[in-house]
């Protein structure tokens, strides 16, 4: 499925973001976890605040780093257009639970261990990402903030990732073929690109193509 245009494929923050939240906030057994014990009777004194503060709850914040690659990986759009496809990306989580340690120490926990398959779930057309896919996940540290005096207590849980957009995301389709390897070193200073095999998309056949000064050659 492809996305409407160019400008929403490109949101790269709210739709990992979005993804990663949906994704562990739905787990229930994760939720189980971080579940505390309270009076959420409602009319009772505090119940909102204290529901709040119980509710185990994991918030994602995404940081788009530089693209994979040196010079990065890249696909042609159905205009002929070199986008680039691949980058590296860094996920904070933010893991909230109810002050109570042994919930904390649960629920953390319990989020390290459905993040490691992060990177078998999110790739691929799902209902998480319908047009980007997380291809490498790994974990990249943690720190702690205890607010006990606030009623929560907070681990950010950090990753570092790589994403692309999937082939059958672009508006309009690849041109003609998706391109390997990416160009060689200095082929952008040059504003020239090596000759490239590309598969052509009706026939199947190899041909190679030709990117000098804008101009666009392909030889069987």
């Amino acid at each position: 499925m492809s996305a409407p245009d160019f400008n929403t494929l490109m949101e790269f923050e709210d739709f990992l973001e979005a993804a990663f939240e949906t994704w562990l906030n739905s787990n229930e057994e994760l939720n189980l976890l971080g579940t505390a014990a309270v009076d959420s009777t409602p009319g009772s004194e505090g119940a909102a605040d204290q529901f709040q503060k119980a509710r185990p709850r994991v918030e994602c914040f995404v940081t788009v780093g530089a693209p994979v690659g040196n010079p990065p990986h890249f696909v042609l759009d159905v205009n002929g257009v070199r986008r680039e496809n691949g980058w590296h990306a860094t996920v904070e989580l933010a893991v909230i639970t109810a002050a109570e340690p042994k919930i904390h120490r649960a629920y953390r926990a319990g989020v390290r261990n459905v993040m490691a398959s992060a990177d078998d779930v999110l790739v691929g057309s799902n209902d998480y990402l319908p047009w980007h896919e997380v291809t490498q996940c790994f974990s990249a540290g943690s720190s702690r903030t205890l607010e006990p005096e606030k009623g929560t207590f907070l681990t950010h849980l950090t990753y570092d990732i790589i994403f692309a957009i999937q082939p059958s995301a672009w508006p309009g389709g690849l041109w003609n073929g998706t391109l390997s390897p990416p160009p060689s070193p200095g082929a952008d200073a040059a504003r020239g690109y090596p000759a490239l095999p590309l598969i052509d998309a009706v026939t199947g056949q190899l041909v190679t193509l030709t990117i000098k000064d804008g101009v666009i050659t392909i030889a069987e």
